[in-house]
């Protein structure tokens, strides 16, 4: 998974010319969220109950990532 993210950040942000890109996991997949912070992605809110998943209603992450922050990670 880290190739596959690697590799859409690099598309999105060189070849698109992206500002931002998001990524909403549900709160309970800490691999997922783990993975995006490991990439820089920063944690910009919670939607309470938002996803149906499995029989019962799960909570979903809101993260982002900035062009500048995945360029320049260290002035984050």
């Amino acid at each position: 998974m880290s190739e596959a993210i690697s590799a859409v950040l690099t598309f999105g942000f060189t070849t698109l010319g992206l500002h931002r890109i998001e990524a909403n996991p549900s709160a309970e997949n800490m691999a997922s969220i783990n993975l995006l912070r490991k990439f820089g992605f920063k944690q910009e809110g919670i939607l309470r109950e938002r996803i149906y998943f499995r029989g019962r209603l799960d909570d979903q992450m809101y993260f982002g990532l900035l062009r500048d922050e995945w360029l320049y990670p260290s002035n984050t």
